[in-house]
């Protein structure tokens, strides 16, 4: 069972810590991303705050 802080990532068994957001990783697997709310990149390595976009182009968070 996970901790009652913590969320579930969708259809899935894994869970991330409250703070953090769940984000689907190069292998189809699920990881927690460290910011709450955040946004996961399509490289599916970085995730940027939440209210920013990913520029993978040149490695950086946007606002939005």
């Amino acid at each position: 069972t996970k901790p009652s802080d913590d969320i579930l990532c969708p259809n899935s068994q894994f869970h991330c810590p409250n703070s953090s957001t769940c984000c689907t990783m190069l292998d189809g697997s699920w990881g927690c991303c460290p910011m709450p709310q955040a946004s996961c990149c399509g490289d599916k390595v970085h995730c940027c705050p939440h209210g920013t976009s990913c520029d993978l182009a040149h490695s950086r968070c946007l606002t939005v």
